[in-house]
C-alpha cells in the first residue's frame, strides 16, 4: 500500500536556501518516522517520492535526502530499479530486536523509578490514564508512544534514551500489530498502570521486571503477521 495511508499535512511552499532545504528534509524525516512507528505506514509499504514532494511542497531532492537518512537508520529499504519501501524483517530478526528492546525498556523503567521527580511522575500517571481511555488501535498507539517517551526521558540517561528510541522506531510498525490481537489493548493499558505504580513508588526492581515482561514479544504473536508481509512482498516483486 502506498502513501495514501500517510497522514496529510500542508507545510506550504519550499523554502529557499540551503537552510530551508535542510529544514524541509528534517520535517519529512520526522513525518515518515512517526508514520512508520505508529503503523500508519506498515512494513513493506512503498514510499512514493513524487507524492511526498507534492505533500510537502518541495522538490524531490529533500525527499531523497530524508529517505536516505531513514534508510541509514534501517527504517526504509531502497531497492535498485524498484523504489523505496518501509523496511521489513524476518521473524528471527524481529525477535532478536525485541529481545534487545525489552532489556532497554526495562532499564529505562528502572532508572525512571530512581530518578523521576514528582512533576514527571504526575505526567506519567496522566499518560497511563490516557491509555486506559483509548478504544481504537490508532488512538492507543499514540497514547502508548507518549507514555513510553516519558519513561525514556525520566531515565535521565541520554545514551540509553537514544538507543531505546532507535530500537523502538525500528520495530514500531510490527509492535503496533500486537494491539490488534484480541484483548491486547486493555491488557497493555493495565500493564502500564502497574509499571507506573512501581515507578512512582520508587520500586526500581519491580519497575524493571514489569517493563521487561510488557515489552517481551512472543514468537507466536508475530509469526502470522511476518508470513503475510513476506507473501505480499513476493507478489509485488
Amino acid at each position: 500500500m502506498g502513501m495514501s495511508r500517510a497522514v496529510a499535512r500542508d507545510v506550504g511552499p519550499e523554502r529557499s536556501g540551503r537552510g530551508g532545504a535542510d529544514l524541509s528534509r528534517d520535517e519529512i524525516v520526522r513525518a515518515l518516522e512517526n508514520e512508520i512507528v505508529s503503523g500508519t505506514l506498515a512494513p513493506g509499504d512503498r514510499i512514493d517520492e513524487r507524492a511526498l514532494a507534492a505533500r510537502f511542497g518541495v522538490s524531490r531532492t529533500p525527499v531523497r535526502d530524508a529517505i536516505g537518512r531513514l534508510a541509514s537508520l534501517g527504517l526504509i529499504e531502497v531497492k535498485p530499479r524498484s523504489g523505496s519501501y518501509v523496511a521489513e524483517m524476518s521473524l528471527d530478526e524481529l525477535l532478536q530486536l525485541f529481545e534487545v528492546m525489552a532489556n532497554l525498556e526495562g532499564l529505562c523503567a528502572r532508572y525512571a523509578a530512581e530518578r523521576m521527580d514528582a512533576a514527571e511522575q504526575a505526567e506519567l500517571r496522566r499518560c497511563a490514564e490516557a491509555c486506559l481511555e483509548q478504544d481504537t488501535v490508532e488512538a492507543y498507539a499514540v497514547a502508548n508512544f507518549a507514555l513510553h517517551n516519558v519513561i525514556y526521558r525520566g531515565a535521565k540517561n541520554a545514551y540509553l534514551e537514544t538507543l531505546t528510541r532507535q530500537a523502538r522506531h525500528r520495530v514500531g510498525g510490527y509492535r503496533n500489530y500486537t494491539f490488534r490481537l484480541p484483548g491486547r489493548l486493555r491488557r497493555s493499558a493495565e500493564e502500564h498502570v502497574e509499571i507506573v505504580d512501581a515507578i512512582c513508588a520508587g520500586d526500581a526492581e519491580r519497575a524493571h521486571a514489569l517493563m521487561f515482561k510488557h515489552a517481551d514479544i512472543k514468537r507466536s504473536d508475530f509469526a502470522p503477521f511476518v508470513a503475510a508481509i513476506g507473501q505480499r512482498s513476493r507478489r509485488m516483486s
